[in-house]
This record gives C-alpha cells, sequence and structure tokens, in this order.
C-alpha cells in the first residue's frame, strides 16, 4: 500500500510539472510572437518527430523554425499514429508551439502483416537484406543498423527473433513509403527538419523528403551545451558525419596563418572536453585523472623503454552503416581482429581503450553494460599478455592524459583521430570518414596493409610536423 501511495504521489507531482511547465511555455511564446498578424505564404515547414521524444526535442525544432514561421512559412509536424497519453500530452505542446498541423502517418495492420509475411520468404541472409530497396531508398540497411542498436550487437544473428525484428520495421519503412505516395504531403521547396536522418523510420521519410525537392536540414547536439549545428542534407552529404568539413572549406581555413592565439583557443577547447565544462561531454568525459607520461606508464604498467600504442575503439553497435567504408565486416570483427595482431607485436605496448559512451547510451536505454568489449576479447583469444592493457569505459584516465603519452592512436573513424594529431601524434585508420584523405592520417585500403601497419607500429610512430 505504502509503494502505491509513493507512486501516485510521484506521478501527481510529474503531471502539476508539465502542467506548469505547458502553462509557461504558453505565456511565452504567445507574449513573444504573435503568429496571428503574420501572413502565410504556401511554402510550409515541416519537423519529423515519429517516436515518443522529449518535449525538449519539439521545443528545438520549433526555436530553429521560428525565422521561417516569421517569414510566414506553416508550421506542420509529421507522427506515426500513437494514442498514449503522453503523445496527447506532446501534441498540446504542438498547438502551443504554433505548429498548425500534424500529419498522422497511418499504418494498415493487414498490409504490414501481409508483407511481413512475403518479406520472410525473400530475405534469408544479411547481404539480401543490406541491398533490399523499396523506391530506390534502402530500407534494409536502415533496418539493420536500427536492429544492431536496438539489440547492442554488430554483427547478424541468424536467429528468427532477430530476422523478425528486421522484417517488422522493413514492412514499417515500406508502409510509410506507400503513406507519403497516397498522400503528396511535401512539395518541392518545402523545409523539412529532423534531429535523426540515418536510423529508420526517420531516414525514410527523410528520403521522401529529399526525392520531392524539399530543402532537408538536419541539427544535432555538439559536444557544447551552449551549441547547436545545422547542416542541409542532400545526396551528395545524405551518409556522411553531421560534423563533417567540406574540404573547400578546410582548404580556405588551412590558408590562415597559425597565431598564438589560436594555439589558446585550441587549448582551452581541450580543457573544456575534457574537465567538466559542457554537461553533454562530459558524459563521454568520465575520467578526469591528469596523468604525466611517465605516471601512466607506471599506472598501467608499461615498459617505458617501448612505444605507445592506443587503440580507441567505438560503441561497436552504433551507426553502423555510416559515414564511412569500413575494412572489416563490422566493427566487432575489427576490434576482435586488430588485437589479436597486437598481442603478435610485443615490440610495443598496446592499450585497449573502451568507448565512454557505452555507459551513457546504455543507461539512455534501460539497458545494463555488462563491459562486454573485454568479455568478448577474453573470451575469443584468452587472457591479454603484458604488452596489451584494457581501459574500460569507466576509466578515471583522462584522454588529455593518453593524448600526451601515447606515440600513435588506432581507430575507424572516431573523433579521437581528430584529437590526437593536435598533440602530433600519428593516427591509423581502419577505415574512411570524415577526415580520412586530409593529409593528417595514415589510410589503408585493404586489411593486409592495416596488420603490416600493426606488425610494425614501432617504427610507424613518427611524431606529426608542423606543416601536415
Amino acid at each position: 500500500m505504502f509503494n502505491y501511495f509513493m507512486r501516485l504521489k510521484q506521478k501527481l507531482y510529474n503531471l502539476s510539472q508539465i502542467m506548469y511547465d505547458l502553462i509557461q511555455t504558453f505565456w511565452l511564446w504567445s507574449s513573444m510572437y504573435n503568429f496571428r498578424s503574420i501572413t502565410e505564404q504556401t511554402k510550409t515547414s515541416y519537423v519529423i518527430l515519429l517516436e515518443p521524444e522529449p518535449i525538449y526535442i519539439l521545443k528545438i525544432s520549433a526555436l530553429l523554425l521560428l525565422p521561417l514561421r516569421l517569414n510566414g512559412a506553416k508550421m506542420e509536424i509529421i507522427q506515426l499514429s500513437e494514442k498514449s497519453l503522453y503523445q496527447k500530452i506532446f501534441n498540446l505542446y504542438v498547438f502551443l508551439l504554433g505548429f498548425k498541423k500534424i500529419h498522422l502517418i497511418k499504418l494498415n495492420k493487414n498490409q504490414l502483416d501481409k508483407s511481413r509475411i512475403s518479406l520472410h520468404e525473400i530475405l534469408n541472409d544479411e547481404n539480401n537484406i543490406l541491398n533490399y530497396k523499396i523506391n530506390d531508398i534502402p530500407v534494409g540497411l536502415y533496418a539493420l543498423s536500427k536492429i544492431f542498436r536496438k539489440e547492442k550487437t554488430s554483427s547478424f544473428k541468424d536467429t528468427y527473433d532477430f530476422k523478425n525484428s528486421l522484417i517488422k520495421e522493413i514492412s514499417l519503412s515500406g508502409e510509410i513509403i506507400k503513406f507519403f505516395q497516397d498522400n503528396p504531403i511535401f512539395s518541392k521547396g518545402d523545409y523539412v527538419i529532423t534531429g535523426e536522418a540515418l536510423y529508420s523510420p526517420y531516414s525514410v521519410v527523410v528520403d521522401m523528403a529529399l526525392k520531392n525537392k524539399c530543402d532537408v536540414i538536419q541539427w544535432t547536439q555538439p559536444w557544447r551545451d551552449d551549441s547547436i549545428s545545422l547542416r542541409r542534407i542532400r545526396d551528395c552529404n545524405r551518409f556522411k558525419h553531421p560534423g563533417a568539413i567540406d574540404v573547400s572549406v578546410l582548404n580556405q581555413e588551412l590558408d590562415t596563418p597559425w597565431t598564438s592565439e589560436c594555439e589558446q583557443c585550441l587549448t582551452e577547447i581541450f580543457n573544456n572536453r575534457y574537465n567538466g565544462a559542457w554537461a553533454l561531454q562530459s558524459r563521454n568525459t568520465i575520467g578526469y585523472k591528469n596523468l604525466s607520461k611517465e605516471n601512466l606508464i607506471e599506472e598501467l604498467s608499461l615498459d617505458p623503454s617501448k612505444k605507445t600504442v592506443a587503440l580507441f575503439s567505438h560503441v561497436l553497435w552504433d551507426a553502423n552503416f555510416f559515414y564511412g567504408k569500413d575494412l572489416f565486416p563490422n566493427m566487432s570483427d575489427w576490434l576482435l581482429k586488430s588485437v589479436k595482431e597486437m598481442m603478435q607485436n610485443s615490440n610495443v605496448n598496446w592499450i585497449i581503450k573502451s568507448h565512454p559512451a557505452n555507459i551513457w547510451k546504455h543507461k539512455l536505454e534501460n539497458s545494463e553494460y555488462e563491459r562486454t568489449e573485454k568479455n568478448f576479447l577474453t573470451d575469443s583469444l584468452g587472457a591479454m599478455p603484458d604488452h596489451v592493457r584494457f581501459l574500460e569505459a569507466d576509466s578515471e584516465i583522462s584522454n588529455n592524459s593518453l593524448y600526451n603519452a601515447i606515440d600513435g592512436l588506432i581507430t575507424i573513424r572516431g573523433t579521437s583521430g581528430l584529437e590526437a594529431p593536435c598533440f602530433g601524434k600519428p593516427v591509423f585508420l581502419a577505415g574512411t570518414g570524415r577526415y580520412s584523405g586530409l593529409g593528417f592520417t595514415n589510410d589503408y585500403a585493404t586489411i593486409h596493409s592495416y596488420f603490416e601497419a600493426i606488425h610494425n607500429m614501432q617504427t610507424l610512430c613518427v611524431p606529426l610536423s608542423l606543416d601536415v
């Protein structure tokens, strides 16, 4: 009985907070902007919010669309049909923030069931799924990436449950495509804004908008709490990282002299990133323990006479198939085979660094982080030799300490590959990405050449020169 009243008390408190925020939102929004006096134009601005999202996502989207709204564009929203209490409250905010209409993507359950049955007969292996398209939209690739994330795996599972989850996601994508074909919502020149562009089912709606010549803009939250990044999505950058820089822009920056003020700014950026200045970035900087090179080598019991190279791992199940091409079939295969080769080269101290996002991403999705990477490696390869050390995702050692101590870094396309060169450290990539091929990384076209680099790493780790 006590637990019942405690739960009831919490629900009432949550409801009161929501009502207070609703009133506050209405008062602030209506007092700042008189939408009734705006003459609406033919253009429409859409926000894609298909799945139940936090209210702040909707508020950010409305703020980003505000200049378009004040210029006369109508604000409308696209949702999947949802009848939960949360969705009803969410929709109150939708209208309070000036949105004129909600487009509900209504799904035909009978048609979904029929398509699942037919898909089970066609999609019987990973290659078939990856190459499966509807209306030239790679729905199989989108679905597989989403299920990898949901199941916390980076490899295809030949089980009924895994395949069934994939089939459901692909069927949903097919029905969404059919909905937009039957209901021509988008028009050429309309604005479409989204926070997610690659995971199913958002990716399908983005592709339908692009096919209708809409102006699609993606917003993402960078590592700073006070910033939002915007990029216009086109066919040429569809699968590129949101933080990728255009080569022409980079060349302009390279023509600008590097001054002491630039150096000071860079130092400040690293200090803020790895000393807890920004709440968002602090999720990826669990450790603030700053060690000198000598102290780090001593703490990890490394051989001070050898060069030290760190492999910065990825979240193995996140953003597969996007942002570049991998040398290996999947990230787990890359990690396993890389460490296997490292075990054979005892001329180097090797540090395997698990990605700190493993911690908060599991919490965000209400799943327990079980240190699967280390278990995966020891189960497959046995105990690590003395010249190989593993740093867990919740290690207290800061990245700044690692960058100062190591002689080289290995990743596929992680942010660490951008940061290590700022410390003069060479980077060795097992794939392409937003910064590969720009002249400051060691890129490999084959697995063989990549393994050769691991075998000869003691001679390849030469500090970068300032003119790189």
